[in-house]
């Protein structure tokens, strides 16, 4: 019988596309680096002239869904896609801290244009086109429905960063490597930074195998590199304890340290599961393991069954991995 070895959240962080747009046209969710399950919601749910801007939990509704346009002068306007018309802006002619968040009229003001600015760990900065010492901040750091935001002074605190994550294949890069997070039935498609999180597009886990028949169902989780996150605390991530040493190193759950074994390389195989690697080393557990307590570990990639992963979709949207 196969065993539930660990329930893991895939959520995908966007990283860098080009020099030349940071964050591609597309549609988003917005989601706060202080607490993912909160994402940037008009007030209310419904975007109309001057009302607030805050954080709400997600819940995949349009009004949390943001189409973002490049211009030309570098910086991104962001829509909403519960009505188009309405942008998100700051409300004070004069920029300085505490000045609120609105949802505006689109009417080609300075005051709804936002210069990303990316951070180490993949998630954004907004800053305000006509000070970049001002950006988007979750007000009183509070992380709770209907919190609001404001402009602050750029300081790079968790309440001023917030990730990208596409919610409809609609991001575009040069990079062909894609991946995403099943989003009501849907295979969300991104752009990759092959060398980001120091997995490397020349590390590869190794060939997909032919030992089975090509599986004909769509993959649940596509080809590409992720941020493994614990459901109960998206904070923690799936990592290698050991890098400088891997094979045979434990798998261990840290907070973000993204340059340390946090950054996976999913593979579909044909027999329908999955490979998941960092540098050449697998996610694995030991043949003799298999079965309840068996502890999962990172090996030099073979190929064989004790690394292979089949994800299985729950009702919430996180993923269990079965052991193949």
């Amino acid at each position: 019988m196969k065993k539930c070895i660990a329930t893991l959240y895939c959520l995908l962080v966007f990283m860098l596309a080009s020099a030349a747009q940071l964050i591609p046209d597309g549609v988003y969710f917005i989601r706060c680096a202080s607490n993912l399950d909160y994402v940037v919601t008009p007030k209310g749910g419904k975007p109309s002239a001057n009302n607030s801007i805050v954080i709400t939990k997600w819940q995949n509704t349009n009004a949390q869904k943001w189409k973002v346009e490049n211009q030309n002068d570098g910086s991104i306007i962001i829509h909403s896609m519960a009505n188009s018309t309405y942008v998100i802006a700051h409300n004070g002619r004069d920029i300085k801290e505490y000045v609120g968040i609105i949802c505006s009229l689109s009417n080609n003001q300075k005051n709804y244009q936002w210069v990303p600015e990316k951070q180490a760990n993949g998630s954004f900065a907004l800053k305000a086109i006509e000070n970049k010492e001002f950006c988007l901040e979750i007000s009183n750091a509070k992380i709770a429905d209907n919190a609001p935001l404001q402009l602050y002074g750029f300081r790079r605190g968790e309440i001023q960063l917030f990730y990208f994550e596409p919610v409809d294949g609609s991001s575009k890069s040069s990079n062909n490597n894609t991946g995403g997070k099943n989003d009501g039935g849907k295979n969300t498609e991104v752009a990759i930074d092959s060398g980001s999180n120091n997995s490397g597009s020349n590390n590869n886990s190794g060939t997909k195998s032919d030992d089975s028949p090509q599986n004909s169902t769509k993959p649940l989780i596509k080809d590409g590199l992720y941020w493994i996150q614990c459901a109960g605390d998206p904070k923690y991530e799936v990592t290698l304890e050991d890098v400088k040493n891997p094979n045979g190193s434990s798998i261990v759950i840290h907070k973000r340290r993204p340059e340390k074994g946090q950054g996976w390389r999913v593979e579909n195989q044909k027999d329908g599961s999955i490979i998941i690697s960092y540098n050449g080393y697998a996610l694995s557990v030991k043949p003799q393991d298999v079965g309840e307590w068996g502890k999962v570990i990172g090996s030099k990639y073979s190929g064989k069954k004790n690394e292979r992963w089949i994800p299985e979709k729950t009702a919430k949207g996180t993923i269990i991995l079965r052991i193949r």
